[in-house]
């Protein structure tokens, strides 16, 4: 819990260094190392970051998440081969997920099949009408097949600078627990402080 704690409040030194105790502690069990590689990410240590999620990849392979990050970073690199071997491996492990669809859906475009593309996403934005990044690339799949111009427009703009959804471990909701828990604690003390009440915030 202390990991997701200081991993929730950005302290991604520190989150990484008990992930990395965690992995020793239970070596079998692929999100400790998992997380300590997006730590290295989130510190800006791409090239660690990228081999510790390959290393983690040969060492358990079959981990989704690992497999999403690893094929959102291929793509960013333009390594199309790569992030489909990514992509494709994720979908075996979970093949329902719909981030993982989306990224597909990416892959696809970038390929230059948009008609692939669009079938894909216009399944995932159904069952997913929020999320955003899919309704971007959806937006740009409905331009590039002749679609209506004006509902691909609305879905540009709806889904502008929205990134991609990933893949996580249930297990990963702890971390969002831990942020939501840290904001409705400075919720409560900025209302205390303006309660003119600031010793009990």
């Amino acid at each position: 819990d202390l990991a997701f704690v200081y991993d929730a409040n950005s302290l991604d030194s520190l989150a990484r260094t008990e992930y990395q105790s965690l992995a020793t502690l239970a070596p079998r069990d692929p999100l400790w190392p998992y997380r300590a590689a997006v730590c290295l990410l989130d510190l800006g240590r791409s090239d660690e970051g990228r081999a510790a999620l390959e290393a983690l990849e040969e060492r358990l392979p079959g981990f989704p998440p690992a497999l999403h990050r690893l094929a959102l970073l291929r793509l960013s690199d333009g390594d199309l081969p790569g992030a489909r071997l990514a992509i494709e491996r994720c979908l075996a492990s979970a093949p329902s997920s719909l981030p993982a669809k989306v990224t597909l859906a990416d892959l696809h475009l970038r390929e230059g099949d948009a008609a692939k593309a669009r079938e894909l996403l216009e399944t995932v934005t159904l069952a997913a009408p929020d999320d955003r990044h899919a309704k971007f690339l959806l937006g740009r799949a409905l331009q590039r097949t002749g679609g209506d111009e004006t509902v691909a427009e609305v879905l540009l703009e709806e889904g502008a600078g929205a990134a991609a959804r990933l893949v996580e471990d249930p297990r990963e909701q702890e971390i969002a627990r831990a942020q939501t828990g840290l904001s409705l604690e400075i919720d409560r003390g900025i209302a205390l402080i303006q309660a003119g009440r600031p010793g009990d915030a």
